[in-house]
């Protein structure tokens, strides 16, 4: 059985002001959070009809959240809700994974080696 059709947002075609904004995804996000800062558990399902948006909008949303470690999944359509609390370790974590080279010496960050290629080299000249 198909999804009732969501419920139409601020802005709507019909009264001529829409626009694309109204469907940003970072909009539906902010939405998203402020709804749902104080629960412990969210249904995906009443989600997409309390913010009147397709379910699929609702995953694009709780997939990033996954990954920062402000949801897990519990059951089909269910996730538990952890909030903010987590999301300082888990930037942290993303941020050593995307920079290996922090903390490391200059030596140790190019391979210990230098290396024969010359381009890119720049010669230092002082008068």
């Amino acid at each position: 059985e198909p999804a009732p059709a969501p419920a139409a947002a601020a802005g709507d075609e019909a009264t001529g002001s829409y626009s694309r904004k109204h469907k940003s995804l970072g909009l539906l996000c902010d939405r998203f959070l402020n709804e749902y800062r104080h629960e412990s558990e969210v249904c995906l399902d009443a989600s997409a009809k309390k913010l009147g948006v397709e379910r699929r909008r609702i995953y694009d949303i709780v997939n990033v959240l996954e990954s920062v470690e402000v949801v897990s999944k519990k059951a089909k359509n269910r996730y538990a809700w952890f909030g903010q609390n987590r999301l300082a370790d888990a930037l942290e974590r993303l941020k050593v994974l995307g920079n290996p080279n922090e903390g490391r010496s200059d030596d140790d960050a190019a391979g210990g080696a230098e290396s024969d290629d010359d381009e890119g080299a720049k010669e230092v000249v002082t008068p």
